[in-house]
Formats: C-alpha cells, structure tokens, sequence
C-alpha cells in the first residue's frame, strides 16, 4: 500500500470510530431529555439522581454541562418542594 492510501485507511477509520461514539450516545441524549422533562416539585425524585452510567460516555465537556444542568434542575425542585411545605404551614395555622 501506498502512503496515500494508509493515510486515507486511517481517515476512515477515525471518521468511523466518530461515527459509533455518536451512537453510543444518543440513548443517552434521549435519557437526559426525559430527565430534563420532569417539572415535578419532589427534590427525590429518581430523574435528580446522577446517572454514573450516562457520564461514563459523555466527554468532559458534556459531563459539565450534565452536572450543571443536574445542579440546577435539583435546586429549582428544592425551592418547589420548600415552597410546597411552606404552603402546607400557612394553610395548617387558618
């Protein structure tokens, strides 16, 4: 084999390699949408967990922009759940 040759073998092995890693990842995209979905008020609820398995195939990049999501979407169901309770108190003293 030619030089041109090996280097175009490479090429397209390197665009393949892409190609299965983007794959590999798309049941994890669909996961996360439906976890970004959930607008409940309950700070447990099991969409709020970190998902280990999910990380193992992002890159760093998608990995911090993961737990920054997680980070936010569990803060916004803290106040929910804090405001919920608090309701609950003011309609217990009536």
């Amino acid at each position: 084999m030619n030089i041109k040759l090996k280097y175009q073998h490479f090429i397209w092995k390197m665009e393949r390699w892409r190609i299965v890693k983007w794959f590999q990842y798309i049941p994890v995209r669909i996961k996360l949408h439906k976890d970004k979905q959930y607008d409940g008020d309950d700070e447990f609820h099991h969409s709020l967990n970190m998902d280990v398995c999910s990380m193992i195939k992002m890159n760093e990049n998608q990995q911090a922009e993961y737990m920054k999501d997680l980070v936010w979407r569990r803060n916004q169901a803290h106040y929910k759940d804090i405001e919920v309770q608090d309701n609950l108190m003011e309609n217990k003293k009536c």
